[in-house]
Protein backbone atom coordinates (compact mmCIF):
# COMPACT_ATOMS: atom_id res chain seq x y z
CA UNK A 1 0.00 0.00 0.00
CA UNK A 2 1.16 3.50 -0.72
CA UNK A 3 0.22 6.46 1.43
CA UNK A 4 -1.11 9.86 0.23
CA UNK A 5 -0.98 13.07 2.19
CA UNK A 6 -2.15 16.55 1.36
CA UNK A 7 -2.45 19.91 3.03
CA UNK A 8 -5.56 21.12 4.71
CA UNK A 9 -7.05 23.00 7.59
CA UNK A 10 -10.04 23.21 9.93
CA UNK A 11 -13.76 22.66 9.36
CA UNK A 12 -15.84 24.98 7.27
CA UNK A 13 -16.51 28.26 9.00
CA UNK A 14 -20.27 28.04 8.83
CA UNK A 15 -20.35 24.68 10.54
CA UNK A 16 -22.25 23.15 7.64
CA UNK A 17 -21.81 19.63 6.47
CA UNK A 18 -19.46 18.95 3.57
CA UNK A 19 -20.88 17.06 0.64
CA UNK A 20 -18.48 14.19 0.23
CA UNK A 21 -17.61 12.92 -3.23
CA UNK A 22 -18.67 9.30 -3.67
CA UNK A 23 -16.05 6.95 -5.02
CA UNK A 24 -16.37 3.48 -6.41
CA UNK A 25 -14.02 0.71 -5.37
CA UNK A 26 -12.82 -1.10 -8.43
CA UNK A 27 -11.33 -4.54 -8.76
CA UNK A 28 -7.57 -4.80 -8.95
CA UNK A 29 -7.83 -5.89 -12.57
CA UNK A 30 -9.27 -2.50 -13.64
CA UNK A 31 -7.08 -0.29 -11.47
CA UNK A 32 -4.91 0.83 -14.36
CA UNK A 33 -7.99 1.65 -16.40
CA UNK A 34 -9.43 3.69 -13.52
CA UNK A 35 -6.19 5.57 -13.16
CA UNK A 36 -6.23 6.52 -16.81
CA UNK A 37 -9.80 7.76 -16.67
CA UNK A 38 -9.51 9.19 -13.16
CA UNK A 39 -13.14 8.26 -12.71
CA UNK A 40 -14.51 6.42 -9.69
CA UNK A 41 -11.09 5.69 -8.23
CA UNK A 42 -9.56 9.14 -8.22
CA UNK A 43 -8.43 8.73 -4.64
CA UNK A 44 -6.53 5.51 -5.25
CA UNK A 45 -3.25 7.33 -5.77
CA UNK A 46 -1.67 4.52 -7.77
CA UNK A 47 -2.20 1.49 -9.94
CA UNK A 48 -2.15 -0.84 -6.93
CA UNK A 49 -5.17 0.84 -5.32
CA UNK A 50 -2.98 1.89 -2.40
CA UNK A 51 -2.66 5.15 -0.53
CA UNK A 52 -0.17 7.94 -1.17
CA UNK A 53 1.11 11.02 0.62
CA UNK A 54 0.98 14.38 -1.15
CA UNK A 55 3.26 17.23 -0.21
CA UNK A 56 1.22 20.45 -0.34
CA UNK A 57 2.44 24.04 -0.15
CA UNK A 58 -0.13 26.84 0.05
CA UNK A 59 -0.65 30.37 1.31
CA UNK A 60 -3.22 29.04 3.78
CA UNK A 61 -0.90 29.07 6.77
CA UNK A 62 -0.09 31.18 9.81
CA UNK A 63 -2.85 33.69 10.51
CA UNK A 64 -4.28 33.53 6.98
CA UNK A 65 -8.10 33.61 7.29
CA UNK A 66 -8.40 30.44 5.18
CA UNK A 67 -5.86 28.43 7.19
CA UNK A 68 -8.36 26.77 9.46
CA UNK A 69 -10.70 25.96 6.60
CA UNK A 70 -7.91 24.41 4.56
CA UNK A 71 -6.93 22.17 7.47
CA UNK A 72 -10.54 21.01 7.70
CA UNK A 73 -10.73 20.29 3.98
CA UNK A 74 -7.54 18.25 4.24
CA UNK A 75 -9.02 16.19 7.04
CA UNK A 76 -12.20 15.66 5.04
CA UNK A 77 -10.28 14.58 1.96
CA UNK A 78 -8.02 12.27 3.91
CA UNK A 79 -11.01 10.61 5.54
CA UNK A 80 -12.80 10.26 2.23
CA UNK A 81 -9.86 8.86 0.25
CA UNK A 82 -7.55 7.19 2.76
CA UNK A 83 -4.71 9.31 1.40
CA UNK A 84 -2.77 11.84 3.42
CA UNK A 85 -1.20 15.26 3.00
CA UNK A 86 1.95 16.83 4.36
CA UNK A 87 0.99 20.47 4.85
CA UNK A 88 3.85 22.94 4.43
CA UNK A 89 1.60 25.98 4.18
CA UNK A 90 2.71 29.39 5.42
CA UNK A 91 1.58 33.01 5.38
CA UNK A 92 2.61 34.42 2.02
CA UNK A 93 5.21 37.17 1.74
CA UNK A 94 8.10 37.92 -0.59
CA UNK A 95 10.50 35.66 1.33
CA UNK A 96 8.02 32.78 1.10
CA UNK A 97 7.59 33.32 -2.64
CA UNK A 98 11.33 33.09 -3.19
CA UNK A 99 11.63 29.99 -1.03
CA UNK A 100 8.93 28.13 -2.96
CA UNK A 101 10.58 28.96 -6.29
CA UNK A 102 13.99 27.92 -4.91
CA UNK A 103 12.60 24.53 -3.86
CA UNK A 104 11.88 23.74 -7.50
CA UNK A 105 15.53 24.27 -8.39
CA UNK A 106 16.71 21.81 -5.74
CA UNK A 107 14.18 19.06 -6.41
CA UNK A 108 12.24 19.80 -3.22
CA UNK A 109 9.12 21.10 -4.95
CA UNK A 110 5.67 20.17 -3.63
CA UNK A 111 3.26 17.81 -5.35
CA UNK A 112 0.44 20.36 -5.27
CA UNK A 113 0.51 24.01 -4.38
CA UNK A 114 -1.67 27.09 -4.15
CA UNK A 115 0.71 29.77 -5.33
CA UNK A 116 0.90 33.10 -7.12
CA UNK A 117 0.62 33.32 -10.89
CA UNK A 118 2.04 35.99 -13.16
CA UNK A 119 5.71 36.59 -13.91
CA UNK A 120 6.78 35.06 -10.58
CA UNK A 121 6.13 31.61 -12.07
CA UNK A 122 8.36 32.10 -15.12
CA UNK A 123 11.37 30.28 -13.56
CA UNK A 124 9.26 27.17 -12.91
CA UNK A 125 7.00 27.01 -15.98
CA UNK A 126 8.70 23.86 -17.22
CA UNK A 127 8.18 22.22 -13.83
CA UNK A 128 4.42 22.72 -13.52
CA UNK A 129 1.66 21.07 -15.56
CA UNK A 130 -0.71 23.18 -17.66
CA UNK A 131 -4.45 22.96 -17.25
CA UNK A 132 -4.78 21.73 -20.85
CA UNK A 133 -2.45 18.81 -20.21
CA UNK A 134 -4.33 17.80 -17.08
CA UNK A 135 -7.62 18.00 -18.98
CA UNK A 136 -6.31 15.46 -21.48
CA UNK A 137 -6.49 13.00 -18.59
CA UNK A 138 -9.48 14.47 -16.75
CA UNK A 139 -11.66 16.72 -18.96
CA UNK A 140 -13.65 17.92 -15.93
CA UNK A 141 -10.60 19.44 -14.24
CA UNK A 142 -11.47 23.07 -13.45
CA UNK A 143 -14.56 22.94 -15.66
CA UNK A 144 -16.48 25.19 -13.26
CA UNK A 145 -13.86 27.98 -13.29
CA UNK A 146 -14.79 30.91 -15.55
CA UNK A 147 -12.87 31.00 -18.83
CA UNK A 148 -12.11 34.68 -18.26
CA UNK A 149 -10.34 33.75 -15.03
CA UNK A 150 -8.47 30.77 -16.49
CA UNK A 151 -7.33 32.76 -19.51
CA UNK A 152 -6.44 36.01 -17.75
CA UNK A 153 -3.05 37.24 -18.95
CA UNK A 154 -1.36 36.62 -15.61
CA UNK A 155 -2.50 32.96 -15.62
CA UNK A 156 -0.96 32.09 -19.00
CA UNK A 157 2.50 30.69 -19.62
CA UNK A 158 4.77 31.86 -22.42
CA UNK A 159 2.86 29.63 -24.86
CA UNK A 160 -0.49 31.17 -23.89
CA UNK A 161 -1.67 28.14 -21.87
CA UNK A 162 -3.43 28.50 -18.48
CA UNK A 163 -1.29 27.11 -15.68
CA UNK A 164 -3.39 27.21 -12.51
CA UNK A 165 -6.94 26.94 -11.16
CA UNK A 166 -7.76 30.18 -9.28
CA UNK A 167 -10.57 29.93 -6.74
CA UNK A 168 -11.11 33.44 -5.43
CA UNK A 169 -10.17 36.95 -6.34
CA UNK A 170 -8.94 39.82 -4.18
CA UNK A 171 -9.74 43.46 -3.63
CA UNK A 172 -7.35 45.97 -2.05
CA UNK A 173 -8.17 49.07 -0.01
CA UNK A 174 -7.16 51.14 3.01
CA UNK A 175 -8.22 49.62 6.31
CA UNK A 176 -9.22 52.59 8.47
CA UNK A 177 -9.67 52.33 12.23
CA UNK A 178 -12.96 54.23 12.33
CA UNK A 179 -12.84 54.43 16.13
CA UNK A 180 -9.51 56.32 16.00
CA UNK A 181 -10.78 58.58 13.22
CA UNK A 182 -13.74 59.56 15.38
CA UNK A 183 -11.56 60.07 18.47
CA UNK A 184 -9.24 62.58 16.77
CA UNK A 185 -11.87 64.12 14.49
CA UNK A 186 -10.06 63.12 11.30
CA UNK A 187 -11.87 62.82 7.96
CA UNK A 188 -11.84 59.47 6.15
CA UNK A 189 -9.29 59.59 3.29
CA UNK A 190 -11.72 59.78 0.39
CA UNK A 191 -9.52 62.21 -1.56
CA UNK A 192 -5.92 63.42 -1.34
CA UNK A 193 -6.76 66.51 0.69
CA UNK A 194 -8.63 64.53 3.34
CA UNK A 195 -5.82 61.97 3.47
CA UNK A 196 -3.24 64.67 4.22
CA UNK A 197 -5.56 66.26 6.80
CA UNK A 198 -6.00 62.90 8.53
CA UNK A 199 -2.22 62.39 8.59
CA UNK A 200 -1.72 65.72 10.33
CA UNK A 201 -4.41 65.02 12.91
CA UNK A 202 -3.03 61.58 13.78
CA UNK A 203 0.50 62.93 14.07
CA UNK A 204 -0.75 65.58 16.48
CA UNK A 205 -2.55 62.90 18.50
CA UNK A 206 0.59 60.74 18.79
CA UNK A 207 -0.75 58.00 16.52
CA UNK A 208 0.89 56.45 13.45
CA UNK A 209 -1.15 57.62 10.45
CA UNK A 210 -0.33 54.72 8.08
CA UNK A 211 1.42 51.55 9.17
CA UNK A 212 3.73 50.11 6.53
CA UNK A 213 7.08 48.37 6.39
CA UNK A 214 8.87 50.04 3.49
CA UNK A 215 11.87 47.81 4.14
CA UNK A 216 9.90 44.57 4.25
CA UNK A 217 6.60 44.84 2.38
CA UNK A 218 6.27 48.03 0.31
CA UNK A 219 4.61 46.48 -2.74
CA UNK A 220 1.06 47.77 -2.08
CA UNK A 221 2.37 51.33 -2.34
CA UNK A 222 3.89 50.63 -5.74
CA UNK A 223 0.53 49.92 -7.35
CA UNK A 224 -1.64 52.31 -5.36
CA UNK A 225 0.51 55.41 -5.76
CA UNK A 226 0.70 54.77 -9.51
CA UNK A 227 -3.08 54.21 -9.57
CA UNK A 228 -3.60 57.45 -7.63
CA UNK A 229 -2.02 59.38 -10.49
CA UNK A 230 -2.59 57.35 -13.64
CA UNK A 231 -5.81 55.49 -12.91
CA UNK A 232 -6.76 52.09 -14.29
CA UNK A 233 -4.93 52.71 -17.58
CA UNK A 234 -1.60 52.99 -15.75
CA UNK A 235 -1.95 49.40 -14.56
CA UNK A 236 -1.67 48.06 -18.11
CA UNK A 237 1.96 49.01 -18.73
CA UNK A 238 4.99 46.74 -18.64
CA UNK A 239 7.99 48.96 -19.45
CA UNK A 240 11.09 47.18 -20.74
CA UNK A 241 12.90 50.34 -21.86
CA UNK A 242 13.28 53.85 -20.48
CA UNK A 243 11.07 55.19 -23.27
CA UNK A 244 8.20 52.91 -22.22
CA UNK A 245 8.07 54.20 -18.64
CA UNK A 246 4.77 56.11 -18.19
CA UNK A 247 4.96 59.56 -16.63
CA UNK A 248 2.26 58.44 -14.19
CA UNK A 249 4.59 55.78 -12.79
CA UNK A 250 7.29 58.29 -11.97
CA UNK A 251 4.87 60.85 -10.54
CA UNK A 252 2.98 58.15 -8.67
CA UNK A 253 6.02 56.65 -6.95
CA UNK A 254 6.97 60.18 -5.97
CA UNK A 255 3.95 60.15 -3.65
CA UNK A 256 5.81 57.71 -1.43
CA UNK A 257 8.23 60.52 -0.57
CA UNK A 258 5.31 62.95 -0.21
CA UNK A 259 3.71 60.66 2.38
CA UNK A 260 7.01 59.99 4.13
CA UNK A 261 7.83 63.70 4.37
CA UNK A 262 4.36 64.32 5.81
CA UNK A 263 5.10 61.88 8.62
CA UNK A 264 2.57 59.30 7.45
CA UNK A 265 4.69 56.24 8.19
CA UNK A 266 6.15 54.75 11.40
CA UNK A 267 9.56 56.07 12.41
CA UNK A 268 10.99 52.57 11.97
CA UNK A 269 9.32 51.92 8.62
CA UNK A 270 12.67 51.11 6.98
CA UNK A 271 13.70 48.47 9.53
CA UNK A 272 10.46 47.01 10.85
CA UNK A 273 9.03 43.73 9.55
CA UNK A 274 5.78 43.35 7.66
CA UNK A 275 4.39 41.58 10.72
CA UNK A 276 5.27 44.62 12.87
CA UNK A 277 3.29 46.81 10.48
CA UNK A 278 0.22 44.62 10.92
CA UNK A 279 0.70 44.57 14.66
CA UNK A 280 0.82 48.38 14.90
CA UNK A 281 -2.55 48.55 13.19
CA UNK A 282 -4.20 45.68 15.06
CA UNK A 283 -2.95 47.07 18.38
CA UNK A 284 -4.62 50.41 17.69
CA UNK A 285 -1.32 52.28 17.39
CA UNK A 286 -1.88 53.11 13.72
CA UNK A 287 -4.97 54.55 12.07
CA UNK A 288 -4.61 53.14 8.54
CA UNK A 289 -3.19 50.03 6.89
CA UNK A 290 -3.11 49.29 3.15
CA UNK A 291 -3.78 45.63 2.33
CA UNK A 292 -6.11 43.19 0.60
CA UNK A 293 -9.26 41.20 1.27
CA UNK A 294 -7.16 38.36 2.70
CA UNK A 295 -6.06 40.50 5.67
CA UNK A 296 -7.65 39.06 8.79
CA UNK A 297 -9.26 41.33 11.40
CA UNK A 298 -10.42 39.71 14.67
CA UNK A 299 -14.13 39.16 15.24
CA UNK A 300 -15.86 41.51 17.67
CA UNK A 301 -16.00 38.86 20.40
CA UNK A 302 -12.28 38.03 20.21
CA UNK A 303 -10.84 38.17 23.73
CA UNK A 304 -8.26 40.94 24.30
CA UNK A 305 -8.37 42.09 20.67
CA UNK A 306 -7.78 45.84 20.53
CA UNK A 307 -9.07 46.31 16.98
CA UNK A 308 -11.97 44.22 15.72
CA UNK A 309 -14.38 44.10 12.80
CA UNK A 310 -16.62 46.84 14.19
CA UNK A 311 -13.72 49.32 14.11
CA UNK A 312 -12.99 48.91 10.40
CA UNK A 313 -14.04 51.17 7.57
CA UNK A 314 -12.63 50.35 4.13
CA UNK A 315 -11.75 53.21 1.77
CA UNK A 316 -10.35 52.96 -1.79
CA UNK A 317 -6.90 54.52 -2.10
CA UNK A 318 -7.60 58.19 -2.88
CA UNK A 319 -6.84 59.88 -6.17
CA UNK A 320 -4.04 62.42 -6.27
CA UNK A 321 -4.82 66.02 -7.21
CA UNK A 322 -5.59 66.39 -10.95
CA UNK A 323 -5.40 62.62 -11.29
CA UNK A 324 -6.60 60.50 -14.21
CA UNK A 325 -7.95 58.04 -11.66
CA UNK A 326 -11.69 57.68 -11.20
CA UNK A 327 -12.52 57.93 -7.47
CA UNK A 328 -13.58 54.57 -6.08
CA UNK A 329 -11.35 52.52 -8.39
CA UNK A 330 -9.95 49.48 -6.59
CA UNK A 331 -7.27 47.01 -7.54
CA UNK A 332 -8.72 43.55 -7.98
CA UNK A 333 -8.22 40.25 -9.75
CA UNK A 334 -7.04 36.66 -9.40
CA UNK A 335 -3.36 36.32 -8.61
CA UNK A 336 -3.09 32.79 -7.19
CA UNK A 337 -4.24 29.32 -8.10
CA UNK A 338 -3.79 25.57 -7.69
CA UNK A 339 -0.88 23.84 -9.45
CA UNK A 340 0.42 20.31 -9.93
CA UNK A 341 4.19 19.96 -10.22
CA UNK A 342 5.74 18.07 -13.10
CA UNK A 343 7.57 15.88 -10.58
CA UNK A 344 4.25 14.77 -9.08
CA UNK A 345 2.65 14.35 -12.51
CA UNK A 346 5.39 11.97 -13.59
CA UNK A 347 4.72 9.78 -10.54
CA UNK A 348 1.73 7.65 -11.50
CA UNK A 349 1.18 6.72 -7.85
CA UNK A 350 0.48 10.38 -7.07
CA UNK A 351 -1.00 11.82 -10.25
CA UNK A 352 -4.60 10.74 -9.71
CA UNK A 353 -4.56 11.77 -6.06
CA UNK A 354 -3.16 15.23 -6.91
CA UNK A 355 -5.91 15.84 -9.46
CA UNK A 356 -8.55 14.63 -7.03
CA UNK A 357 -7.23 16.79 -4.19
CA UNK A 358 -7.29 19.95 -6.30
CA UNK A 359 -10.75 19.13 -7.66
CA UNK A 360 -11.87 18.68 -4.06
CA UNK A 361 -10.61 22.20 -3.27
CA UNK A 362 -12.17 23.78 -6.36
CA UNK A 363 -15.78 22.57 -6.29
CA UNK A 364 -18.41 25.31 -6.21
CA UNK A 365 -19.10 24.43 -2.59
CA UNK A 366 -15.44 24.59 -1.60
CA UNK A 367 -14.95 27.91 -3.40
CA UNK A 368 -18.00 29.38 -1.64
CA UNK A 369 -16.58 28.38 1.71
CA UNK A 370 -13.13 29.79 0.91
CA UNK A 371 -14.77 33.10 0.03
CA UNK A 372 -16.88 33.06 3.18
CA UNK A 373 -13.84 32.24 5.32
CA UNK A 374 -11.33 34.62 3.76
CA UNK A 375 -13.19 37.17 1.68
CA UNK A 376 -12.72 38.02 -1.97
CA UNK A 377 -14.99 36.87 -4.78
CA UNK A 378 -15.55 33.51 -6.44
CA UNK A 379 -13.86 32.27 -9.61
CA UNK A 380 -16.93 30.18 -10.45
CA UNK A 381 -20.40 31.40 -11.33
CA UNK A 382 -21.80 28.41 -9.46
CA UNK A 383 -20.19 29.43 -6.20
CA UNK A 384 -22.59 31.76 -4.38
CA UNK A 385 -21.40 32.61 -0.87
CA UNK A 386 -23.97 33.64 1.71
CA UNK A 387 -23.16 37.27 2.50
CA UNK A 388 -25.26 37.10 5.66
CA UNK A 389 -22.58 34.86 7.16
CA UNK A 390 -19.70 37.12 6.11
CA UNK A 391 -17.82 39.52 8.31
CA UNK A 392 -18.26 43.27 8.23
CA UNK A 393 -14.98 43.64 6.35
CA UNK A 394 -15.83 41.03 3.72
CA UNK A 395 -19.20 42.63 3.03
CA UNK A 396 -17.51 46.02 2.66
CA UNK A 397 -15.03 44.60 0.15
CA UNK A 398 -17.88 43.16 -1.90
CA UNK A 399 -19.60 46.54 -1.86
CA UNK A 400 -16.42 48.35 -2.90
CA UNK A 401 -16.16 46.03 -5.88
CA UNK A 402 -19.80 46.57 -6.85
CA UNK A 403 -19.41 50.35 -6.62
CA UNK A 404 -16.04 50.61 -8.34
CA UNK A 405 -16.00 52.42 -11.71
CA UNK A 406 -12.99 50.24 -12.58
CA UNK A 407 -11.22 47.28 -10.98
CA UNK A 408 -7.88 46.77 -12.75
CA UNK A 409 -5.23 44.20 -11.92
CA UNK A 410 -2.05 45.29 -10.18
CA UNK A 411 0.77 46.63 -12.36
CA UNK A 412 3.43 44.71 -10.46
CA UNK A 413 2.10 41.42 -11.86
CA UNK A 414 3.19 42.51 -15.34
CA UNK A 415 6.80 42.85 -14.25
CA UNK A 416 9.52 40.22 -14.22
CA UNK A 417 10.61 39.18 -10.75
CA UNK A 418 14.09 40.70 -11.11
CA UNK A 419 12.58 44.04 -12.12
CA UNK A 420 10.11 44.27 -9.26
CA UNK A 421 12.80 43.34 -6.76
CA UNK A 422 14.60 46.57 -7.76
CA UNK A 423 11.61 48.49 -6.42
CA UNK A 424 11.35 46.35 -3.29
CA UNK A 425 15.00 47.07 -2.52
CA UNK A 426 14.63 50.80 -3.15
CA UNK A 427 11.23 51.80 -1.74
CA UNK A 428 12.90 53.29 1.32
CA UNK A 429 15.48 55.07 -0.85
CA UNK A 430 12.62 56.68 -2.80
CA UNK A 431 10.90 57.69 0.44
CA UNK A 432 13.93 59.42 1.94
CA UNK A 433 14.98 61.01 -1.35
CA UNK A 434 18.16 58.98 -1.76
CA UNK A 435 16.99 57.87 -5.21
CA UNK A 436 14.45 59.42 -7.56
CA UNK A 437 11.50 57.38 -8.82
CA UNK A 438 12.69 57.72 -12.42
CA UNK A 439 16.16 56.50 -11.49
CA UNK A 440 14.66 53.37 -9.91
CA UNK A 441 12.20 52.88 -12.78
CA UNK A 442 15.01 53.03 -15.36
CA UNK A 443 16.83 50.29 -13.50
CA UNK A 444 13.62 48.30 -13.26
CA UNK A 445 12.97 48.58 -17.01
CA UNK A 446 16.51 47.43 -17.75
CA UNK A 447 15.90 44.33 -15.62
CA UNK A 448 12.39 43.71 -16.94
CA UNK A 449 13.55 41.32 -19.63
CA UNK A 450 12.35 37.80 -20.39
Amino acid sequence: MTEIRYFGKQPFSDGGEVTMIKRVTAAVGCAAFCLALLTGCSGSGGDNGGKVTLKAVTQFGGDDPAAELFSTIIEEWETDTGNSVTNDSAKADNVWKSRVIADFSTGAEPDVMFFFNGSVTRPIQDKIVTVDEIRQVDPEYGSNIRDSVLNAANNLNDEGKPISLPIKGFVEAIFCNRTLFEEVGAPLPTDWESLMTAIEKFKAAGKIPISVSLGGEPHYFFDHTILAVGGAEAMNHNPRTEEEIPASWSEGLGLIKTLYDAGAFPSDTASMSSEDARTYFLNGEAAMYLDGSWFGVPADDTAQAKVTQKDIQLVPFPSYTDSQNQPGTVLSGFTSGWYISRKCWNDEKKRAAAIDFIKYNTTDEAISRYVQAAGGFAASDGAVPDESTMSNVDRQFNQLLRDAPAAPMTAQDNLEKAAFEIYLQNATAIAIGKRTPMDVLKEMAANNQV
